[in-house]
């Protein structure tokens, strides 16, 4: 499987939610568990990593383990700080459930009413405005953050001015209220409201209303603090390349600074069912809300395992026991928190490394752990199959809800599946050679469920203009089978091209000036740069577009090497594939040769056409 259809296999959500959990032994004791991350971080790059069991409503253990910073050798420590990424969205959530708690806040208002600043184009204003709970749970419709948001950094970004550089800038895709797709910008401009709200800055809110009375000291949104222990360093994959510092003006979706004793008392307090169980009161009516997936048509359905809730998501522990939390990723820093409501237990855990395996193998050691000693939870029953009149639904697939709009035709391209009706339920079937397919088992006529998972985590559901869309963590539009197969064929067509005419020019070119051969023609000339130009955006962007630490990122959403190199080669391509097919109808080459030389210059020419269409012709990372 290569990097690209694994990457998009896993985003699309098509890896089951048993295959994404890491199998574990469980940890006998404190001790044992100890041992088994000790064993765990040492056997990979990442240098640090800071974990917080709770138990019965305290934590049993917090710790750092490993370094906080290579080059001094300082430690890891319970009370080292860390970046905790997206964890952030959770935390926003919490402030903007708290002051609608205290009547202050309004989440089925329309942002445009809370927050008058927020100026967005919305087509469907009228009957589906865009609310504060749709900017919580990722569902307004919002593209996420382009290349040249990454690129911006700034101390303490203020919330205000980000909002005003937003007009006219995010663009709301679909109704909002229908479908889950993972946007930056909707927590940001969700911290407007709450501005707007307390009538004072967002950091100062937080600190006096939230973190203060969790006892949550050293945590903060600036993400460049000035007072307090030193932040740890955070690692490329090598675990000895420090990660550039990113000052996102993002501040309220990702900047977060905390330590692990901090989110030990975050953690204690979500899975405690006493509403004074510390210095902040919040009846459990409104953190219910925070875990009530309903403001998406699959949520609507029942499917809480897909996408999000409110700042917070569904995931498999260890042996189908379900936690809510969520994750958070920047600049090397790897986070996850998760608890069990009213279970009285949970965890959290950051790591200071790119190891993108370590995070996922910490969680289920630490899920093995917290349910050693119950047996595997019981899985929604399923029903028949034979009288749903799944067969209907039969046929091909595409993603459409990636949330960068720049990137969203790959997974488009590479993420196609087919549906088909089995005696079980329906085969979910991936276009990309070599990718594993997945049994979705009904648990209602339009709900299911992926082999031993505890709840449903697809729909089939009705979009806006009536269609029937499969939602997982991706959503899934119907496509014909043409359109599968020729824009993939096309794409992976024009990649075989570039092989076969850089290969075919060296040859000729050593046969010539070997034997006599006649030299290559203008138009293999053609195919050849064309070919190479394609093949090397996409494995540039690919690389550092997609599966790339932030560094990377910041590099092409500024002018730099990479973005002016991507630009360059996103306008030489189809000039010399324009080139290649114009020399090869004038071609005098025999009437044997003529045909495929035209032929691959048409299909590069098409697959070039491909690109522009999806705004890769030219493509312009940087640009605001």
């Amino acid at each position: 499987m290569n990097r690209l259809s694994r990457l998009i296999w896993l985003l699309c959500g098509l890896c089951t939610a048993n295959d994404c959990v890491f199998a574990q032994e469980s940890p006998t004791d404190l001790d044992d568990l100890e041992a088994k991350i000790q064993s765990m971080l040492e056997a990979s790059s990442v240098p640090g990593a800071a974990v917080v069991v709770v138990e019965n409503g305290e934590a049993v253990l917090a710790r750092g383990f490993g370094l906080a910073d290579v080059a001094s050798g300082r430690v890891m420590t319970a009370d080292t700080r860390l970046r905790a990424g997206s964890l952030s969205k959770n935390l926003t959530t919490l402030a903007a459930i708290k002051l609608a708690a205290e009547g202050r806040l309004n989440l089925d208002a329309p942002i445009s009413r809370l927050a008058p600043d927020v100026v967005l184009e919305n087509p469907w204003e009228e009957q589906h405005p865009l609310t504060l709970r749709h900017l919580l749970g990722h569902t307004g419709g919002l593209e996420g953050s382009t290349y040249y948001e990454y690129a911006t950094s700034e101390p303490d970004y203020p919330i205000n001015r980000y909002v005003r550089e937003m007009r006219g800038k995010v663009a709301i895709r679909w109704p909002p209220g229908f479908f889950f797709s993972y946007a930056n910008p909707g927590h940001t401009l969700a911290a407007a409201a709450i501005e707007q709200a307390c009538a004072c800055a967002f950091d100062t809110w937080v600190e006096e209303n939230l973190f203060a009375a969790l006892g949550m000291e050293q945590t903060t949104f600036r993400n460049a603090p000035d007072d307090g222990p030193p932040l740890a360093s955070s690692y490329h994959p090598d675990g000895v390349t420090e990660s550039e510092s990113w000052l996102m003006p993002i501040r309220p979706s990702g900047s977060l600074v905390t330590t692990i004793n901090d989110l030990g008392k975050l953690v204690a307090w979500y899975a405690e069912p006493e509403p004074s169980r510390s210095g902040l009161q919040l009846a459990d009516a409104w953190l219910e809300q925070m875990r009530a997936p309903q403001q998406s048509a699959a949520g609507r359905q029942g499917v809480a395992s897909t996408g999000y809730a409110l700042g917070t998501f569904k995931f498999s522990a260890a042996n189908g026991h379900l936690l809510w939390g969520h994750t958070g990723s920047t600049e090397g820093f790897q986070t996850w928190l998760g608890y069990e409501p009213g279970g009285r237990r949970g965890f959290a855990l950051i790591i200071n490394g790119d190891d993108g395996g370590l995070r996922w193998r910490l969680r289920g050691l630490l899920g093995a752990y917290l349910y050693r000693n119950e047996p595997p939870a019981t899985p929604v029953p399923a029903i028949p199959a034979k009288d749903l009149g799944l067969g209907t639904y039969e046929g091909w697939y595409a993603p459409f809800s990636h949330d960068m709009p720049l990137r969203a035709w790959l997974w488009h391209v590479f993420g196609a599946v087919r549906l088909e009706a089995t005696d079980e339920g329906l085969r979910l079937q991936p276009l990309a050679p070599g990718e594993p397919t997945a049994d979705l088992i009904p648990t209602t006529p339009t709900t299911f469920r992926v082999g031993d998972y505890p709840e449903p985590v697809y729909a089939l559901v009705q979009d806006p203009d009536g269609r029937t869309v499969l939602v997982g963590n991706e959503s899934y539009e119907p496509i014909s089978g043409l359109r599968a197969f020729g824009r993939f064929g096309l794409l992976v067509g024009s990649l075989l091209i570039a092989v076969g005419a850089t290969l075919a020019w060296l040859l000729r070119w050593a046969g010539h000036w070997a034997r006599g051969w006649q030299r290559p023609g203008t138009a293999s000339f053609g195919l050849m740069v064309s070919g190479l130009s394609m093949a090397m955006l996409l494995w540039l962007f690919v690389r550092f577009g997609l599966t790339a630490p932030m560094d990377a990122l910041v590099a092409i959403g500024r002018p730099s090497s990479i973005s002016i190199g991507l630009l360059m080669l996103s306008l030489l391509g189809p000039l010399a594939a324009v080139f290649a097919l114009w020399r090869a109808a004038l071609s005098t080459q025999p009437l044997s040769a003529r045909p495929l030389a035209f032929a691959s210059a048409l299909i590069l020419v098409s697959g070039w056409t491909l690109f522009a269409v999806n705004g890769w012709v030219p493509l312009m990372t940087f640009q605001a």
